[in-house]
């Protein structure tokens, strides 16, 4: 299974703070529901983020989607995760690499 991680840097979230989106094999519109599924979660988290900053990470997600929905057959599910000092996003795929 591929594994995709990237750091969005420092968290405000409640330490532990965590949520994972599974797609169903045959979804369609994978990348928009996983994108509104960030949005929502940073929105909650993260209530003071500046849009610009949101955009960021919104436009890494759907890029890390589309790359696994295009090299390995689509994503199998999106975790999001924040901590005290640091969050992180990861796609699982069904790739070797």
């Amino acid at each position: 299974m591929g594994v995709q991680n990237v750091s969005t840097g420092p968290a405000t979230a409640d330490p532990g703070a965590h949520r994972r989106l599974t797609f169903p094999q045959g979804q369609r519109a994978k990348s928009r529901v996983g994108v509104a599924f960030t949005r929502q979660a940073l929105q909650d988290w993260f209530p003071e983020l500046p849009p610009p900053a949101e955009a960021d990470v919104v436009m890494v997600v759907a890029e890390l989607l589309g790359n696994a929905t295009c090299h390995a057959g689509g994503p199998l599910a999106l975790d999001l995760g924040a901590a005290a000092d640091d969050s992180v996003l990861r796609i699982m795929d069904a790739g070797s690499g």
